[in-house]
């Protein structure tokens, strides 16, 4: 392949992540780099873990969890200055104002549906509603156009699977050290539908493909030439299919 077919593929790779926000077409070194360089764009600790990442309708988004907000709010000074509640069409609204440090306003909502709902679930869900209002306004004042966790509908049935990436040693690590590993996780709110879809992709891939190339792409992302894929961690499945599809004939 010549330099000008790589720097092309590299140009659609970006095109699709960027325009589409699928951070599924990102190898998993990638996505630690992203992940790093959005806490780093807003002062956070990587090591907090303060993202995740979550599988929904076939792409791989990061939200803001719990811990991400509240490090934001006291990081960037960010002050709720008002809440204004409202109900319409069994439709319960709660609209946030506030400012942040350096006297930058803005102004969220959210909203949650109250049909049908009594005693303590509807007031759970009025007191969700004020929480994704904050959590949008916090995360609207911080420049970050991301899921709010209280935005991610997490069914009985969701799991969370766990990404691996095996780090280069850094130049001032001792000499001899070996590569150290870190762990992300990735939440799959619907995972059978989701394992089908991903298997089904997987197998596509892999008709494409000789033998020999499928065996290597296993033992890299599913640990076990002869892996099974419909037991195989969903996280490292999301990255099989990746380089299966990205592979060229």
């Amino acid at each position: 392949m010549t330099d000008l077919a790589t720097k092309q593929d590299t140009a659609l790779l970006l095109e699709r992540v960027v325009v589409g926000g699928d951070l599924s077409k990102l190898t998993p070194t990638e996505r630690m780099t992203y992940y790093a360089e959005v806490c780093k764009s807003v002062g956070l600790n990587p090591m907090t873990q303060p993202f995740s990442y979550l599988y929904l309708s076939n792409k791989m988004v990061l939200y803001a969890r719990k811990e991400a907000k509240e490090q934001l709010r006291q990081l960037h000074g960010i002050s709720v200055t008002k809440l204004d509640a409202a109900l319409m069409d069994g439709i319960y609204t709660v609209t946030a104002w506030g400012h942040n440090k350096h006297g930058r306003t803005d102004v969220a909502t959210g909203a949650v549906s109250l049909d049908g709902k009594r005693g303590q679930e509807k007031a759970d869900l009025c007191m969700k509603a004020e929480t994704k209002a904050k959590g949008r306004l916090t995360l609207s004042l911080c420049g970050l156009g991301m899921l709010d966790e209280s935005e991610v509908e997490v069914p009985p049935t969701a799991v969370t699977a766990t990404e691996v990436v095996t780090a280069a040693v850094g130049s001032g690590s001792l000499a001899g050290e070996p590569p150290q590993q870190q762990q992300t996780d990735v939440m799959f709110p619907t995972p059978e539908s989701d394992r089908i879809g991903l298997v089904q992709r997987a197998r596509i891939g892999m008709a494409r493909l000789n033998k020999q190339k499928v065996g290597k792409l296993k033992e890299v992302w599913l640990g076990d030439a002869e892996a099974d894929l419909e037991k195989t961690d969903l996280a490292a499945l999301v990255s099989f299919v990746r380089d299966l599809e990205a592979e060229k004939l």
